[in-house]
């Protein structure tokens, strides 16, 4: 299984509250209907640790099968349209995406 995270940060455009409606409310479901995508959960941040502001807006969650499967799915209009869609909200330039390994560990 690949599981790739997103470290997201809302566009200049956007406050705090406008960007976690738009991403929960129209953009998870078009992301939803990426084909292949096993899983997508998208964590919002409330707060900095200790005050602090917090670098990004929120971290988004994807799981497929393996990399051909992300590749496939990005391909489709689906996938073309939850990218195109990311746009409206999220500062892509700032975007930091990895393909991570999770391990359990309690």
């Amino acid at each position: 299984m690949l599981k790739i995270m997103f470290l997201v940060k809302r566009k200049a455009t956007l406050d705090k509250d406008a960007f976690s409606k738009y991403w929960r409310e129209a953009h998870a479901p078009i992301a939803g209907r990426i084909p292949g995508l096993r899983k997508y959960i998208q964590h919002h941040v409330v707060s900095g640790v200790g005050g602090a502001t917090p670098p990004f807006d929120g971290i988004a969650e994807m799981w497929y099968d393996n990399g051909a499967a992300l590749e496939n799915a990005m391909a489709t209009p689906e996938g073309q349209a939850a990218q195109a869609d990311a746009e409206k909200c999220m500062d892509l330039e700032s975007m930091l995406v990895m393909n991570v390994e999770q391990t359990a560990v309690i």
